[in-house]
């Protein structure tokens, strides 16, 4: 692997196999050649966690003059990369920018997410805390990501709803609907974004994690002791009427047991409604669940 790029990788780099450390240096090497492209954050967790067992993505956050035309340049010049076996659009995230999954034939287990982010949401982008800073002309990245942690408002949770407890009450009464009509595909969808916020109340204030970007269920089981692990379990439902009512209302329960943290969350002004409609919805719920249709 013969180096014409001075950039300094994350340590995890060193405990990659050799084949993911072409891959990833023939990218970086395609991206720092570009004019377009103006400073690369190497974000995820291979950024910052040195675990070589690891299966991780590389994500490679670009910031770039413009994006419509660098996309033009993934889809049409990079597929002609003799490695590259596909480069496919994600579409477009807050998060990540326009998002392009690189794949290639050697190792159809790994990827490289390329992420670009046009110059003028520099400013407002979320850079990971976490992120390793590949290069950066005019240190773009690095004071934009030193202005957003300075402001008091800054989060490492830039993902996260403000409101999860009425959220989650909404979200009890669409899958409620939902079973009425015996759309159960939509009530499962449902209760999984129940159990995030649910999850996210967890995280914030029961275990007081709040290091994780934004998903929350993302390595749940480094942090949720088996106790909590077990508890999330029995909110997994079937498809079954009667057992998306069971299990939801587990949730609501839970949810029910962590209104004491409304003294430090902003909704404590609808406390009382929300605790009334998590009584409402349960109670409605014990209509399918002894039903014996």
């Amino acid at each position: 692997m013969n180096s014409t790029i001075n950039i300094t990788f994350p340590a995890s780099f060193e405990n990659l196999s050799l084949y993911k450390k072409e891959r990833i240096y023939e990218i970086i090497n395609k991206l720092h050649s570009s004019k377009l492209i103006l400073g690369v954050l190497w974000g995820g967790s291979l950024s910052y966690k040195n675990d070589p067992s690891s299966k991780a993505d590389v994500d490679l956050f670009c910031l770039v003059k413009n994006a419509d035309e660098y996309i033009e340049i993934l889809k049409n010049e990079w597929r002609n990369d003799k490695e590259i076996s596909m480069v496919l659009s994600h579409g477009y995230f807050p998060w990540t920018g326009e998002l392009y999954g690189i794949y290639f034939k050697g190792d159809n287990d790994f990827g490289i997410d390329i992420c670009l982010i046009s110059l003028n949401k520099a400013s407002t982008f979320f850079w990971e805390p976490n992120g390793h800073i590949l290069w950066d002309e005019g240190s773009i990245i690095n004071d934009s990501r030193k202005t957003q942690q300075e402001n008091p408002q800054y989060t490492n949770q830039p993902f996260l709803k403000s409101n999860p407890f009425s959220l989650s009450v909404v979200t009890a009464k669409k899958i409620e609907k939902n079973l009425a009509r015996v759309h159960l595909w939509n009530a499962l969808e449902l209760l999984s974004i129940l159990r995030k916020y649910v999850m996210q109340i967890i995280r914030i204030y029961e275990i007081r994690d709040t290091q994780f970007l934004g998903r929350v269920n993302r390595d749940i089981e480094e942090v949720f002791s088996s106790e909590m692990n077990k508890s999330f379990i029995e909110t997994i439902a079937t498809y079954d009427v009667k057992d998306i009512a069971i299990r939801t209302t587990k949730l609501l329960l839970m949810l029910d047991s962590f209104l004491i943290y409304f003294d430090k969350n902003k909704e404590g002004d609808i406390q009382e409604w929300v605790k009334d409609e998590i009584e409402n919805e349960i109670e409605k719920l014990k209509l399918y669940i002894s039903s014996n249709a």
